[in-house]
């Protein structure tokens, strides 16, 4: 049998920041649903593309083993 990977990549906006106390949480509840299907989170990646340098999304990517 041969293993072999598959990836899904979920884009999840930022509202609100780590600082200012108002950060959406949202991912938290997309990672433990993907995992609860069999994916396991492998990066989050947030570019600064907000001001200042910000982040305004998060990319979450995930992996699952598949055998053939």
């Amino acid at each position: 049998m041969l293993q072999t990977h598959e990836y899904d990549f979920i884009r999840v906006r930022i509202k609100g920041s780590l600082f200012s106390g108002n950060f959406n949480t949202q991912y938290q509840d997309t990672i433990r649903e993907k995992a609860r299907l069999g994916w396991r989170l492998i990066q989050c990646f947030a570019p600064s593309t907000g001001p200042y340098g910000t982040a305004s999304y998060l990319d979450l990517i995930f992996e699952k083993t598949i055998t053939t």
